[in-house]
């Protein structure tokens, strides 16, 4: 095995262009986003996030196994320029996902318990986490290439062998987020039937009202067709 780590063109390129992508996730973690509109954290809204979360990282981990691998494995003239356009399109994917934690950060709760809030800001914490820690372990191998000898990661040639593939796991706030959402979807299917009840009761008295105000009016009508009848029959004594 070469002592002399030797980096390839598209790993060249792949550490100039991915360097700001790390560097952005780990500012976006350390500052804290400002408080902004109050909203509430419903079912809805945190049924949307976390399908940001699902479709992002799901698009993240398909760009890293197809083409973002593919040339940073190349040694073709143009694999430079392949691996740059796949890290564009990595920070645009991975835009969207900063996006969706700052707007939670921002998002205060008009819930009685911030927990779901804080539930999503956690979930998104762990996701962003995880990549954030991938990139920087993969930007450190390629600055300081001589690392990569004792973990056996430099070919007979002296080649740095680099696979950009990450261990993504779910947040374990997933499931207590899940639960939340759960008992909310209960307690709007309550509060539906509440309504639907009330209705039908409402219409059910209105429909009764109507049968006994027909009656009444029935009722009202024959006694003066009694008395007009018993006239004509009898005519007026007077």
């Amino acid at each position: 095995m070469s002592d002399n780590v030797i980096l390839s063109p598209a790993q060249v390129a792949f550490l100039e262009a991915m360097r700001p992508v790390a560097q952005r996730i780990k500012l976006s973690l350390d500052c804290i986003p400002l408080p902004g509109e109050n909203r509430e954290v419903t079912a809805e809204y945190a049924r949307r996030h976390l399908k940001l979360i699902e479709r992002t990282i799901a698009r993240l981990v398909e760009l890293e196994n197809g083409a973002l691998n593919s040339a940073l494995q190349s040694n073709a003239a143009d694999a430079p320029a392949a691996v740059r356009h796949a890290i564009g399109k990595y920070g645009k994917r991975l835009a969207s996902l900063l996006k969706g934690y700052e707007e939670v950060g921002r998002h205060l709760t008009n819930n009685r318990t911030p927990a779901p809030r804080e539930l999503l800001s956690r979930i998104y914490l762990h996701q962003l986490g995880e990549i954030g820690n991938h990139l920087d372990e993969i930007v450190r191998l390629l600055e300081e290439p001589q690392t990569a000898i004792s973990r056996r990661e430099v070919a007979s040639d002296g080649e740095l062998a680099v696979h950009f593939t990450a261990t993504l796991t779910p947040a374990p706030e997933i499931r207590e987020l899940s639960k939340f959402l759960a008992a909310q979807q209960r307690a709007v299917e309550e509060r539906a039937r509440h309504r639907l009840d009330a209705r039908m009761a409402k219409v059910a008295s209105s429909a009764q009202s109507r049968r006994i105000k027909q009656e009444q009016g029935l009722g009202l009508v024959g006694t003066l067709a009694a008395i007009w009848l018993g006239i004509e029959l009898f005519g007026d004594d007077c």
